[in-house]
């Protein structure tokens, strides 16, 4: 992801950390309500998935 404005006009959901967006989006499915669900712990998980924008 080179040019995130690109990136999001193809489909790129934006979502940031800093706003509360990127965990908002995986609560959606990571939840209680969800019959499989287990302790969701955002900051942990992120730091195994995270896609760091790129400097430059």
């Amino acid at each position: 992801m080179k040019d995130r404005k690109l990136s999001i006009e193809n489909g790129l959901n934006p979502i940031l950390v800093e706003d509360g967006s990127a965990e908002k989006l995986c609560l959606t499915c990571h939840n209680e309500e969800s019959p499989t669900f287990k302790e969701f712990k955002f900051k942990e998980r992120w730091e195994k998935i995270a896609h760091p924008i790129p400097e430059g």
